[in-house]
């Protein structure tokens, strides 16, 4: 399926704040419990960077990493 790009900005702002702040760390557990691996460490990239790459390989976007 292919959702709509303001669709995406939306389901990011809801994932990283809208209902509950998610930093880093339980970003990636968050997605890790969607199935998405993920480690926090050094280089992560900003929250809405991770957020959109998780979920355009939930979308199937982009290949697995």
């Amino acid at each position: 399926m292919r959702i709509a790009p303001k669709t995406l900005e939306k389901l990011r702002n809801i994932i990283n704040s809208e209902f509950e702040y998610r930093f880093g760390p339980k970003l990636v557990s968050f997605f890790n419990d969607l199935g998405i691996p993920g480690i926090y460490g050094k280089g992560f990239p900003s929250r809405s960077a991770y957020t959109d790459q998780c979920i355009d390989r939930i979308n199937g976007h982009a290949s697995n990493q």
